[in-house]
């Protein structure tokens, strides 16, 4: 069941713990935390709460979230994010996937909850 009615959630086995709001992908199996140039998967959104190894995962796939910033996020000037090396959510580059943009209106910082927009994933080039 979503817990957001806001957003277009779906719900997955989960492969692992799965921390909330941090990234997750799919391995065609279940869904992990996603890792940083994670080869191999599908990047589908954010997981919505905490999750053990074996419970199924509500996962934000487009819409409004809450999200976990992996570094400080300044308003109007990083609005793409992508997936650090533990899920959470960097500053996207060139050829980086985006997985949320920043709706903030003030900066945040490393491990604070954001809000986000969760788009289909693409790559910036």
């Amino acid at each position: 069941m979503a817990i957001n009615p806001h957003a277009y959630s779906r719900t997955f086995l989960g492969g692992a713990v799965i921390e909330a709001g941090v990234s997750v992908v799919y391995d065609g199996t279940d869904v992990r935390e996603a890792t940083a140039g994670t080869v191999g998967t599908i990047l589908m959104g954010i997981a919505e709460l905490d999750y053990a190894a074996g419970d199924m995962v509500d996962v934000v796939i487009l819409g409004p979230a809450q999200g976990i910033a992996g570094a400080t996020l300044t308003p109007g000037t990083h609005w793409a994010l992508s997936p650090a090396a533990d899920g959470r959510l960097d500053p996207a580059t060139e050829g980086d996937v985006i997985t949320a943009f920043f709706l903030g209106t003030t900066a945040a910082a490393d491990g604070d909850f954001i809000d986000v927009c969760v788009v289909p994933s693409y790559y910036i080039t």
